[in-house]
């Protein structure tokens, strides 16, 4: 298993907002905490929009 998972925003806001598969989520990162894996963003995530 990798040390790293990537995870998009999408997944996250589901923590925040509730929506039908919300609690997949928790499953999810509660999976993460106790692999002790390191959470990184996609690689687009850190770019500039092309818009700014």
């Amino acid at each position: 298993m990798s040390k790293y998972i990537c995870i998009d925003s999408s997944v996250l806001v589901k923590v925040f907002i509730k929506e039908d598969d919300s609690y997949k989520v928790k499953i999810l990162l509660k999976k993460v905490l106790e692999d002790e894996q390191i959470i990184v963003l996609p690689a687009f995530a850190g770019q500039k929009s092309v818009l700014s």
